[in-house]
């Protein structure tokens, strides 16, 4: 896709899917509230990320919660454009886990195999 360097997957099942922080270089996040997100919250946000990316028009949100752990969130959608002839949206991510809350913006374009797929924030 263009001349942009891909990851596996995109930024939130790529920061998921990683069993161990360290293991990934992802220390960083080891006091953000993802760190404190189990495994059905994880499933949670990645439906609500997928909805929010696939079907919502910019400006609107998408929220998650999980009853069993309390952990909530929302994702909205900020903007939709294009991108060396593909569509890349930019998200908004707020997460609220036992006491830790944070928000963070990312940018994902879809590729070729119809996944969605971290980019680079634009200059």
């Amino acid at each position: 896709m263009g001349k942009y360097s891909w990851k596996y997957s995109w930024v939130v099942v790529a920061l998921l899917a990683c069993g161990s922080l360290q293991a990934a270089n992802l220390m960083f996040l080891r006091n953000a509230p993802i760190s404190n997100l189990d495994g059905e919250d994880r499933r949670f946000l990645k439906e609500a990320a997928v909805t929010a990316l696939e079907s919502e028009e910019d400006g609107e949100t998408v929220s998650w919660r999980n009853a069993g752990t309390g952990h909530f969130g929302e994702i909205t959608v900020l903007d939709t454009h294009r991108d060396y002839d593909t569509v890349c949206r930019t998200v908004r991510f707020f997460i609220a886990a036992g006491d830790k809350t944070g928000r963070s913006v990312f940018r994902a374009c879809k590729a070729d195999d119809d996944t969605w797929r971290l980019a680079p924030n634009k200059q």
